[in-house]
């Protein structure tokens, strides 16, 4: 969030008024480790976008986004000896940098996903999250296979602005608002592409880094079946054996490791469904239907019995009681 002021002084705004509203100083955005809470950045950007008037702020801020930024992820994926070392070293180690969200890899015969999604249950101004990320991941990849880089498609969760030319203008590509996910969608053949800057010492000493940082950050297995579960959602494929494998287990294994934490698969998918249908209800106008789909439910009544259950009413009303002014 660092380049937040010198954007607001852009678009003629007053900075420390607004960033002020938003519970925070200038002095809050010079952390060199970009350290802000996750939910004070979500609100910092909601109050940015308000205030200025500009509907496409998060667009704007990604464009200005550098992929040291992302800290030891970004260095790795620098000093990688091409894109697909690269992208798996920023997905596996993303979470060094942002708690709340991860960057997802879905590769098919022909093209590669690169995109992000919000785990965390409290964020606000959802649109302006996702738009700021994936613009991001498409200044990531012009970084490390140069400027002239186009992606095939990118796929944005928001509903379609009254104004599409600035996200067409930066992505040179086909931009499907309202889609199910967010992603850049790119040709297969980029991931060989060598990258200018790869240092082979670096990078494995860099690697040792992150590994070191990891252990001293030691997290719950649950935890780590929770990020699976967001992965394998994001790219369409939830259930106990996908998300075993992800984490190179027997399905057997996952199921006893999480009973010794009290928990179960089932829950910990229920506690992902919950928060994701609340991001797509809240942050996007993607129809029901879809939303059921794209969480994994073989019908909108199924959708609708869970979402029930959890809040007491419809997707529907829930949905349309957080839109009301």
């Amino acid at each position: 969030m660092c380049h937040v002021e010198s954007l607001l002084y852009f678009l003629e705004c007053e900075p420390r008024e607004i960033i002020a509203a938003a519970g925070l100083s200038p002095e809050d955005l010079l952390d060199v480790n970009h350290h802000l809470p996750y939910i004070a950045a979500t609100c910092l950007l909601d109050q940015c976008a308000k205030d200025s008037g500009c509907d496409h702020f998060g667009l704007l801020l990604g464009q200005r986004f550098l992929v040291v930024q992302l800290g030891i992820a970004g260095q790795l994926a620098c000093t990688a000896p091409d894109v697909a070392t690269a992208l798996h070293d920023i997905v596996h180690n993303f979470h060094l940098h942002d708690q709340g969200g991860i960057t997802t890899l879905d590769t098919s015969s022909r093209y590669t996903s690169f995109g992000y999604t919000i785990i965390d249950p409290g964020v606000v101004s959802v649109e302006q999250v996702h738009d700021l990320s994936i613009t991001a991941i498409c200044g990531t990849m012009r970084s490390l296979c140069g400027a002239n880089w186009n992606p095939v498609k990118v796929e944005l969760s928001r509903a379609k602005p009254k104004d599409t030319r600035p996200y067409e203008d930066y992505f040179r590509a086909p931009v499907l608002f309202g889609a199910p996910k967010n992603a850049v969608t790119f040709s297969n053949r980029w991931l060989d592409h060598v990258i200018g800057t790869a240092d082979t010492d670096d990078h494995m000493r860099l690697l040792k880094d992150a590994r070191t940082l990891f252990i001293a950050e030691p997290r719950s297995f649950s935890w780590e079946v929770r990020i699976a579960l967001h992965h394998r959602l994001a790219i369409g494929d939830i259930n106990a054996t996908s998300v075993a494998n992800t984490l190179g287990l027997h399905e057997r294994t996952l199921h006893r490791r999480l009973q010794i934490e009290n928990t179960s698969f089932r829950k910990l998918l229920e506690q992902v469904r919950q928060t994701t249908a609340c991001h797509y209800l809240a942050g996007t106008t993607i129809p029901i239907k879809e939303i059921a789909t794209a969480l994994g439910y073989h019908s909108t009544d199924a959708f609708d019995h869970a979402f029930k259950r959890w809040f007491g009413s419809s997707p529907l009303q829930w949905r349309k009681s957080e839109l009301s002014p």
